[in-house]
């Protein structure tokens, strides 16, 4: 039962108390049920109300949580694209391979990599720029 429906009945009651159709005690005994409603209610409410600040709080650390994710989720996709951009030599390697093998020409790939001087004489290993 809503409070507009206590108050509506408590109004009704007190009206035919004022008629003499209910006793004194009768009306006694009715307000002091409504009044543990409305204790109950109140109660419940708080409860409610309780309830909604912790789911709010909840959802807060879940959307703080998701932008760390997307964040962190962001730094590695820069990292991948930093990383595809890098080869490392192996054995066998020839610049003119690794140009062939990544879509570049080899004129392309020596002005990448201005530190190469000696284009014959690769290290496996070495860290070259490919895009």
């Amino acid at each position: 039962m809503n409070k507009k429906k206590i108050i509506m009945t408590t109004v009704l009651v007190s009206t035919l108390a004022l008629s003499g159709c209910v006793s004194n005690d009768g009306i006694i005994e009715y307000q002091k049920q409504q009044a543990e409603q409305i204790n109950t209610l109140d109660l419940k409410v708080k409860t409610l109300e309780s309830q909604l600040q912790r789911q709010q709080k909840a959802e807060n650390q879940i959307s703080k949580a998701i932008i760390k994710l997307h964040t962190k989720q962001n730094n590695l996709s820069k990292q991948i694209e930093q990383t595809d951009k890098i080869y490392s030599i192996k054995q066998n390697d020839t610049l003119s391979s690794v140009a062939k093998d990544n879509g570049i020409g080899l004129d392309e790939l020596l002005q990448l990599n201005p530190q190469i001087e000696k284009p014959n004489s690769l290290l496996i290993g070495q860290m070259i720029n490919i895009k």
